[in-house]
């Protein structure tokens, strides 16, 4: 494993722990963040594979998922509510 891989992942795996409180909280990011976040994330991630960082691809894409929520979660609370006519 390279040292580079080593950092880049660990500094992945942080930043996806630190979004637990937004995924729990009322209070989201914008969707367009949240969406922008999530696509460059999973290019990211998709980049690490074909470096073989296996540790930085699966923290990239752990955080791209998670930014994935947040936007599923913003769009999902402003969409009008289909059962409430």
């Amino acid at each position: 494993m390279e040292w580079q891989d080593i950092v880049i992942g660990g500094a992945q795996w942080v930043l996806f722990m630190s979004l637990f409180p937004s995924v729990f909280s009322e209070d989201k990011p914008a969707f367009s963040t949240s969406l922008l976040t999530f696509t460059t994330l999973s290019a990211m991630a998709v980049t690490f594979v074909t470096l073989e960082f296996w540790n930085s691809a699966v923290g990239t894409a752990a955080g791209a998922t998670t930014w994935g929520v947040l936007a599923y979660q913003v769009y999902a609370k402003k969409r009008p509510n289909s059962t409430t006519q």
